[in-house]
């Protein structure tokens, strides 16, 4: 696993990191369709495939978001995010 560099700080990493994992985990009990992105990620890849998953698309949004200076619409923006990068599961 390579090292990541905490591009917009690790304040902003771990809050990012924190969205992340709710959101994964709040789609994994809603969809109980066992074709969901989440419910793959669980049978291929188990918790570890949740760590590395949670990290990853944490690095891609921080990467995509480089320097930016959130103004109210963070949440949006990570849901959007989120929600296009899982279902491309």
């Amino acid at each position: 696993m390579k090292e990541y560099k905490f591009v917009n700080g690790f304040r902003s990493w771990i809050e990012t990191y924190h969205e992340v994992v709710s959101f994964m985990t709040l789609q994994y009990e809603r969809d109980v369709d066992f074709s969901s992105p989440m419910f793959k990620v669980n049978e291929e890849r188990g918790t570890e495939g949740w760590y590395e998953l949670a990290e990853e698309l944490t690095n891609r949004f921080e990467s995509l978001h480089k320097g930016r200076e959130w103004d109210g619409e963070f949440f949006e923006e990570i849901g959007y995010f989120l929600t296009k990068e899982l279902n491309e599961l």
